[in-house]
């Protein structure tokens, strides 16, 4: 299984590339997701995953920018996220946070889980 795929056409695709969507944090224990908050922002909570191990996006004020590394199912952000550093709303502090911490993913289309502990993730949905 390659999780850098070039192929566009494939149903199954488990590369990162591409641009996601933050709709909320899971609990692997209870099988629960909490909609991240504030909900109904089009900007807010969106990740591009660049081919050149570079990414891009934003959380609800600040711009997100920096690099990261895939390895199998493993995902990390050596450098931290933030290209700015301004105070969140709602539960940007919780995602940016949480991203620092990411060491694992998991890909079963459209969504995308986040590890950023052994029981809690974020959950993204695949954008076009």
């Amino acid at each position: 299984m390659s999780l850098m795929g070039c192929r566009k056409d494939s149903a199954m695709d488990y590369s990162v590339v591409g641009s996601w969507k933050c709709v909320g944090f899971g609990d692997a224990k209870t099988n629960n997701v909490k909609e991240i908050e504030p909900k109904d922002c089009e900007e807010c909570y969106i990740m591009t995953f660049r081919e050149d191990g570079t990414f891009s996006g934003k959380s609800t004020i600040n711009l997100l920018s920096k690099t990261y590394v895939v390895s199998n199912n493993k995902l990390s952000f050596h450098n931290g996220v933030l290209a700015t550093y301004v105070l969140e709303e709602g539960d940007g502090a919780l995602f940016t946070d949480a991203l620092t911490k990411v060491f694992q993913f998991s890909i079963l289309e459209p969504e995308l889980k986040l590890f950023y502990s052994e029981n809690e993730f974020l959950v993204f949905n695949r954008l076009k």
